[in-house]
């Protein structure tokens, strides 16, 4: 995609720049020329920054050395199964309100021993 993206900025680029050659040869006209011409060098330096980002891309993408589905797949167990470990039914149920009398994190609410 950057590659068609500078070959795009490039044509229009060229094109802009030959608009402001005819038009300061032909017309005379100054602002014209000169708002065809910071245009083309605009294209000119976007085309710069599109080779710097895909270079930078290029540096930064670090080589997969293992199957990201399966490390999806791993992350995924993982958290169900901390989940299901967290507390009971009851306390999912009832959005963190009461805990079943059976469960290991319920605590009374009671102050007195």
């Amino acid at each position: 995609m950057s590659r068609i993206l500078r070959i795009l900025y490039i044509l229009a680029a060229a094109g802009t720049g030959a608009c402001a050659a005819v038009s300061h040869l032909d017309h005379r006209t100054h602002t014209v020329t000169a708002f065809l011409a910071i245009t083309a060098l605009l294209l000119a330096t976007a085309v710069h920054r599109e080779s710097v980002c895909a270079e930078d891309h290029h540096q930064a993408a670090p080589a997969p050395d293992h199957d990201p589905a399966a490390t999806d797949l791993q992350a995924w167990l993982h958290t169900v199964t901390e989940l299901d470990n967290a507390c009971c039914e009851r306390w999912w149920t009832s959005l963190a309100t009461d805990h079943d009398p059976t469960c290991p994190h319920h605590t009374r609410k009671d102050p007195t021993p």
